[in-house]
């Protein structure tokens, strides 16, 4: 029997990463606030992290997280829409 996966509604947010430990954390507070906007709510949905040299996405409100080997994070857009989440 063949199952046939959902398509999910996601968005790819992705930062440059720069040598400058300063703008890595200026673009990481610059995408928490556009997050917070979304209605992600947690204390610090993006930072970087010096001594990984990575940024790091909040996945949920207990403070999971992940630490991004390319730069980025899908976000479920059904979540970020969803007035009531």
């Amino acid at each position: 029997m063949s199952s046939t996966l959902k398509p999910q509604n996601r968005v790819w947010i992705e930062l440059e990463r720069s040598d400058d430990a300063a703008e890595n954390h200026e673009r990481a507070a610059l995408a928490s606030q556009m997050l917070a906007r979304l209605g992600v709510d947690v204390d610090k949905p993006v930072w970087f992290s010096e001594k990984k040299k990575r940024y790091c996405f909040t996945t949920d409100c207990a403070g999971t997280f992940v630490e991004s080997v390319d730069n980025g994070h899908w976000f479920n857009l059904d979540f970020l829409a969803d007035p009531t989440a």
